[in-house]
């Protein structure tokens, strides 16, 4: 397991990895700050993610995280968030739920063709927000809104879709069924 504690600080890059059985980033101790750069760098979770207590996780130019299991953006306390940007390659990836906002303030932001899939459904709490900036390619994926543990897209939460440079004028479509 992977437990960072106590205003921490972790980077990965140059195709790095680091997969643990179960990842949680931040404590009531203080958070944690994750930088996960360039193609192949990974971090990895067997089991669940959970990114609490003020933390943030910034994904650039090919960056991934990838849980086999469920992910959770913002637990406890604190305002917390993910950022991914920089091309088709970065990737925050979830087998089964991805969770924002879940029990305390929680932001996913994709920009610059970032994706973000989650296999089991996307849930998106009253303290959540998700960001996807359109008009560079990002996008948001979920297979499946039917899971016991996937009920909504979004529960009381926030998803804002923004089109900017180089996307064209007129009607843009979100497809949700």
């Amino acid at each position: 397991d992977l437990f960072m504690e106590g205003d921490s600080t972790m980077t990965i890059s140059d195709s790095g990895q680091v997969i643990v059985c179960c990842a949680i980033l931040g404590s009531e101790d203080g958070a944690a700050y994750i930088t996960i750069t360039g193609d192949g760098s990974t971090l990895g979770a067997n089991d669940d993610l959970y990114l609490g207590y003020g933390s943030t996780l910034l994904l650039n130019d090919g960056g991934s995280v990838i849980a086999l299991s469920n992910a959770f953006i913002g637990i406890n306390d604190g305002f917390n968030s993910a950022t991914l940007r920089g091309g088709e390659e970065t990737l925050f990836e979830t087998e089964g739920t991805l969770i924002i906002g879940a029990s305390a303030q929680g932001v996913l932001t994709l920009a610059q063709a970032s994706q973000a899939i989650a296999h089991d459904g996307l849930v998106v709490e009253s303290e959540g927000t998700v960001n996807v900036v359109v008009g560079q390619g990002a996008f948001i994926e979920t297979e499946n809104t039917s899971s016991p543990d996937a009920e909504s897209f979004t529960n009381d939460g926030q998803v804002n879709f923004y089109v900017t440079g180089g996307a064209a004028a007129g009607p843009h479509t979100v497809i949700y069924t």
